[in-house]
């Protein structure tokens, strides 16, 4: 399936079934009767359209971003297929869809009022508010087929990094894409690094850092054009790594992965890595997002949350949610934080998202027009 090209319409917002939330309330969710509450989120469940896989908070968490689409679903089964993938942005209690795209969005950043999205079949989508959606062509050759781009990371709208690869086994490996807001270029990177897919890309202070298969850490050091491999302990053989996140500083970046089994690994600030030994004990995770140095969340497989406090990490007795998750992100100056996933295993139509919540202080919202009720509550305090 090609993706289409040049201007993608805004989605005319279509109301949907009302669907069963649970956010965090803070204070007010603590007072509430009952047991006090132990998980670190809460979930909003069941929402129509596919699942989520990235989200994005601005700083203060005023607004975010939500990508995502119907995961390994046939495209000849979809409802509409120029609407496999979804732009969604929340703002004020409400989730909307904003434009749609014939592919899966995996990933979305966004810098300077100008958000980029990622996604299967090469699709790079620039979003910008009351200009809607234009799809960006790569201009690139890929001989085994357009890569999925898994990660995105932008410092400006004429510096961004792409990442991505192929779930077949024969397809295109090792894509990492330099983006000078005109033109895209393909990296040089490491030979090992070339046979392999890469998932996500980060700030490391001024340095930026790319994650992959087989344990795979690339770093480009500030000023330079070339990547080198960083090296990191032993992981046996679930040694996927999925997603980094770092503080502003690069004092502490967080690595997570794992298929079955989870990896978590830490960064110092003179770039040593290290197995935290949480990893023996949780699925394979796929989401990061570090705070600040003694403050970071982790979601993946089974609905497995945990919250770093600075020492160790956090993780509820019981799960808000049995779904899989993709990626958490939140507000670098605010409470919000944002956590996306769904049935990505469910191929089919019906497939459904789920978003969790944390640092919400209303009860009331609504996704694409349709009404949402917030109930229960979530551990305030980590």
């Amino acid at each position: 399936m090609r993706p289409r090209r040049g201007v993608i319409p805004r989605a005319p917002v279509a109301p949907v079934a009302p669907v069963a939330i649970v956010a965090l309330l803070g204070a007010a969710g603590a007072a509430s009767c009952g047991p006090p509450p132990t998980d670190v989120f809460s979930a909003l469940a069941a929402i129509p359209g596919g699942a989520l896989l990235s989200t994005w908070v601005n700083r203060e968490g005023t607004r975010a971003y939500l990508v995502g689409g119907l995961v390994g679903v046939d495209p000849a089964m979809a409802p509409d297929r120029s609407a496999i993938g979804r732009l969604v942005r929340y703002e004020n209690g409400r989730f909307e869809t904003v434009c749609r795209s014939p592919s899966v969005l995996w990933w979305v950043h966004a810098v300077d009022n100008v958000v980029f999205a990622s996604g299967e079949n090469g699709t790079v989508l620039r979003f910008e508010e009351g200009r809607g959606c234009t799809q960006i062509q790569l201009g690139l050759d890929f001989p085994m087929g357009a890569p999925t781009l898994w990660g995105a990371f932008a410092r400006s709208p004429t510096d961004v990094v792409f990442v991505g690869g192929s779930a077949a086994p024969d397809g295109t490996k090792g894509v990492l894409l330099e983006y000078d807001g005109t033109t895209f270029r393909r990296a040089t990177i490491p030979a090992r690094a070339q046979s392999e897919n890469l998932f996500k890309v980060a700030a490391v202070g001024d340095a930026t850092l790319v994650v992959g298969a087989r344990g795979i850490v690339l770093r480009r050091a500030t000023g330079s054009n070339s990547w080198v491999e960083e090296s990191v302990p032993p992981l046996g053989g679930d040694d996927t790594i999925f997603t980094v996140s770092c503080a502003s500083a690069g004092e502490r970046c967080i690595a997570v992965g794992g298929v079955g089994v989870g990896r978590v690994l830490h960064r110092s600030a003179a770039g040593a890595w290290t197995l935290d030994p949480i990893s023996d004990e949780i699925p394979g995770m796929s989401g990061v997002w570090v705070h600040r140095a003694d403050r970071a969340f982790v979601v993946g497989n089974n609905g497995t949350t945990l919250a770093y406090a600075g020492a160790s990490f956090y993780r509820p007795p019981s799960t808000v949610t049995r779904d899989a998750l993709h990626a958490v992100h939140g507000a670098s100056a605010g409470s919000l934080v944002i956590a996306v996933g769904g049935e990505m295993l469910d191929p089919r139509p019906t497939q459904r998202a789920t978003i969790l919540l944390r640092g919400v202080d209303r009860r009331e919202f609504t996704f694409d027009g349709a009404p949402l009720r917030a109930t229960g509550a979530a551990r305030p305090e980590l």
